[in-house]
């Protein structure tokens, strides 16, 4: 073999590397940015306007996901990649939890739980549900997942704000995770 096959090899071997590198984080910026507001203001309702939070998590989600779908197809055609085992995979999993979610509040509907204690496992399902997609996705939703982790045990002990505090906090997390993949995959 000479000089030039192997230069060329590697060359087409640090070609694939880079490309199942991007594969795993095709996601977009915005994507994250959009569910940073998203969650900073439903998250901040909690502590500012009780009464408003379920009306506008009922129009945020699903618009939030619809954004995301385009934003995801118009990053993943600029990449020149379409994986449809990915796109059913990630379409999956942000269905199970709504799926998750929905039997929460169908537990709230049935008197099985009262709706006042419904933050807390709620919030114990999306930190699953990032960290997951984190694991098993994207890796720029894993420190928004631990830092949701680490607000539901903090909740025991912080009461003034604390919803708004987590907000921020986790839009911080999904920011800088969006930004430290757009980093790594150039």
């Amino acid at each position: 073999m000479s000089e030039g096959n192997v230069e060329q090899i590697a060359e087409d071997l640090a070609f694939v590397r880079k490309a199942v590198q991007r594969r795993r984080g095709i996601t977009s910026l915005a994507t994250n940015v959009l569910w940073a507001l998203i969650i900073l203001v439903g998250f901040s309702m909690n502590d500012f306007y009780p009464a408003g939070v379920g009306l506008f998590w009922a129009i945020a989600v699903p618009t939030g996901m619809t954004a995301s779908g385009v934003l995801y197809w118009i990053a993943a055609s600029r990449a020149g990649e379409r994986d449809r085992t990915m796109d059913r995979r990630t379409m999956m999993h942000w269905l199970g939890l709504g799926v998750a979610i929905g039997l929460t509040f169908l537990l709230v509907a049935c008197r099985a739980v009262d709706e006042q204690a419904l933050g807390l496992p709620l919030l114990i399902i999306l930190a699953l549900a990032y960290y997951l997609a984190g694991v098993h996705l994207d890796s720029s939703y894993l420190w928004a997942g631990m830092v949701m982790a680490a607000g539901a045990v903090a909740a025991i002990f912080i009461r003034d704000y604390f919803a708004t505090m987590l907000g921020v906090a986790v839009s911080a997390a999904l920011i800088l995770g969006g930004i430290l993949r757009s980093r790594r995959n150039g």
